[in-house]
């Protein structure tokens, strides 16, 4: 994913407020990122903030951890936004 196209995602259907390179989420807003490594995915969920670098994103969890991608290596971003659940669905 490209700077321009992750911006314009969390710009366009965040609920997010941006200050200078971070977007900051609230606490009732649900944030998912999903990215590749090699043949493994990896999946960061509870996403509060989100720092744009030159050529990195660094994700900040509510559990205060900190991971350091890639723009290429992000593949999507799940925005839940506060006031909406997620339904789950049984076969």
């Amino acid at each position: 994913m490209t700077p321009k196209v992750l911006s314009e995602i969390l710009s366009r259907y965040g609920a997010g407020v941006r200050e200078g390179d971070a977007i900051h989420f609230d606490k009732d807003t649900q944030v998912t990122v999903f990215a590749s490594l090699g043949h493994d995915a990896l999946t960061i969920d509870r996403v509060v903030e989100l720092v744009s670098e030159s050529e990195l994103v660094v994700v900040t969890t509510a559990r205060k951890e900190r991971y350091v991608l890639f723009y290429e290596d992000i593949r999507g971003v799940r925005l839940i936004p506060a006031g909406e659940t997620k339904k789950a669905t049984f076969l």
